[in-house]
């Protein structure tokens, strides 16, 4: 009898990667944005090059970078909302702290996704 949920999300892993055709150790599923978020700062970002990020950007952005003591600098934006590349040559950090292609998934996808069998539970 278990009080609590499978802390593996193994079954919601196995949907995942069979739905879109990668290996289960491929897929990381976190227990909402700002968990997922921190694990790419502390994976990601461990050398003494500041990462750059935009000055109007996600608020976490920097409370993670300052919590994990990780040098961080917030770049200006250009009137079409790029960093000035200018900038980015003088540094030697890095755009972006993490892709900006995460995929979320809804209740209601997860909710079908069950419901036909793809996760079983």
């Amino acid at each position: 009898f278990r009080l609590y949920p499978d802390p593996t999300c193994g079954p919601l892993v196995e949907a995942l990667a069979e739905f879109y055709h990668v290996d289960r150790d491929q897929v990381f599923v976190g227990v909402g944005s700002d968990d997922v978020l921190s694990m790419c700062f502390l994976t990601f970002f461990n050398s003494r090059k500041p990462i750059l990020f935009p000055d109007i950007t996600y608020s976490f952005y920097k409370v993670w970078a300052e919590l994990y003591r990780i040098p961080y600098e917030c770049q200006r934006l250009d009137g079409n909302f790029r960093i000035v590349k200018i900038i980015i040559r003088r540094t030697e950090g890095s755009f972006s702290p993490i892709p900006m292609r995460l995929r979320l998934f809804t209740r209601s996808w997860i909710s079908w996704r069950i419901s036909f069998g793809r996760i079983r539970t």
